[in-house]
C-alpha cells in the first residue's frame, strides 16, 4: 500500500489565503513530511503497546519518506497547484531535495488561468485568487506578473523556453489563452530547470474545466520536450464529470491508480 498524506491549504477567505500563500501551504506539506512521517511512526507505536497488537515487517509506516517516491496528485484547483510546484525547486534546497516530488498527477486542473479568467471560469474564481483575501479580483491586464507566477503554462514556457510561434500557428487568442505573450513576460530561465513528470487527467464530460484547456497545456509540454519533462494525458468520456474523476471507487480513479504505479515501476509512462 501506499503511506497517503492529505494536504490541507488556506483558501481565498482565509488569512494569508489566495495568491501566494495558498501555493506555500502546498509546498510548505511537503517539506513537513518527515515531521509527519515521525508522528505517524509514535502512534503506530503507542496504539501497538496498548493492543499488543505486532507492526510486520514493511507495514509500519517509514520513519523518513526521503528516498522514497513522491506523488503528489490534485484535483482542480489541486492539480494547478501540483503543476506550480514542479517549478518550485528553489524551495527544496539542501535537505529538502530528497523531498520534491517524483511524479504530479493534475486531475482536471486549471491549466491556463488567463484563459479561465476570460472564461469565467468557476464564476470567477481565478480573479478572486488573484486578488487575495482583503483584495478585490484581480484580471490578468490588472496583475500580469501574479499571474505568471503561478500560471502553469506561463511556467512551462518560463522554464523550458519562450513561445515558439510553430506551436501556436494559426490558433485564436482564445484557443492559445495568449500565450504570445508569455516568451516576453516569462524569458527562459538560464539554467535548465530540473522538472518533474506530470500525469494530466481530463474528461470529455468535465463542466468544469474544458478538455481542451487540458489538452492544449499537453500539447505545449510534448512540443518542449526533451527539454519539458515527459507527460502523459489521460482523457475519459462525456460519463466522467469533473467531481466523478475523482471518485475513488469508480473504474476511472482505478485506471489513474494503474498509471501511477506503472510509471513508478519502470520510472517512465508507458508507450
Amino acid at each position: 500500500g501506499w503511506a497517503v498524506v492529505e494536504v490541507e491549504y488556506r483558501r481565498r477567505e482565509h488569512p494569508g489565503g489566495g495568491f501566494l500563500g495558498s501555493n506555500l501551504d502546498v509546498a510548505g506539506a511537503l517539506k513537513s513530511l518527515p515531521k509527519a512521517f515521525r508522528k505517524l511512526r509514535e502512534f503506530e507505536l503507542e496504539a501497538a503497546q496498548e493492543t499488543g497488537f505486532q507492526i510486520g515487517e514493511g507495514t509500519a509506516a517509514p520513519i523518513d519518506p526521503g528516498g522514497l517516491p513522491i506523488v503528489v496528485v490534485g484535483h482542480g484547483t489541486g492539480g494547478t497547484m501540483g503543476l506550480w510546484l514542479t517549478h518550485q525547486r528553489a524551495l527544496f534546497r539542501k535537505a529538502y531535495a530528497k523531498l520534491f516530488p517524483t511524479l504530479v498527477v493534475a486531475i482536471a486542473p486549471v491549466t491556463d488561468l488567463r484563459l479561465a479568467a476570460a472564461l469565467n471560469l468557476s464564476e470567477g474564481a481565478v480573479p478572486l485568487y488573484i486578488g487575495a483575501e482583503k483584495g478585490p479580483p484581480l484580471e490578468p491586464s490588472e496583475a500580469p506578473r501574479k499571474y505568471s507566477e503561478v500560471d502553469p503554462t506561463s511556467l512551462l514556457y518560463r522554464d523550458y523556453g519562450g513561445f515558439g510561434r510553430g506551436a501556436g500557428e494559426g490558433k485564436s487568442d482564445e484557443a492559445s489563452g495568449g500565450q504570445d505573450n508569455y516568451a516576453e513576460e516569462c524569458p527562459p530561465v538560464a539554467a535548465f530547470c530540473f522538472g518533474v513528470p506530470v500525469l494530466l487527467v481530463g474528461s470529455e464530460g468535465d463542466e468544469e474545466v474544458p478538455l481542451a484547456m487540458v489538452r492544449t497545456y499537453h500539447d505545449a509540454r510534448l512540443a518542449l520536450e526533451p527539454r519539458a519533462p515527459p507527460s502523459r494525458l489521460l482523457v475519459f468520456g462525456a460519463e466522467d464529470s469533473h467531481a466523478s474523476l475523482c471518485d475513488a471507487s469508480s473504474e476511472t480513479w482505478g485506471r489513474v491508480v494503474t498509471e501511477i504505479e506503472s510509471f513508478l515501476e519502470v520510472g517512465s509512462f508507458s508507450s
